[in-house]
């Protein structure tokens, strides 16, 4: 059987300057989750986008899974 995600807002999509690099942002929640779309035009690995989430890596695998703000918020919600 398959799952169906639900969108329950409207899409909000934002254009913004960043580092002198014209951004789009896109915004919404899935199925409770909500979810942040980022690109700029330029090559992917330059992107800000990119950028913070290898930082976040590098932070997680230095600290570990507790150190996540969202693994955080998940377990308290979960009750684990």
């Amino acid at each position: 059987m398959h799952q169906i995600a639900i969108l329950k807002e409207i899409i909000r999509i934002k254009s913004a300057n960043i580092r002198g690099h014209e951004c789009m942002i896109a915004k919404f929640t899935l199925d409770s989750f909500p979810v942040e779309i980022f690109g700029q035009s330029i090559p992917v690995r330059h992107q800000m986008g990119y950028l913070h989430m290898i930082t976040e890596a590098a932070l997680l695998k230095e600290h570990g899974e507790s150190f996540s703000y969202p693994s955080a918020l998940i377990n308290s919600i979960s009750g684990s």
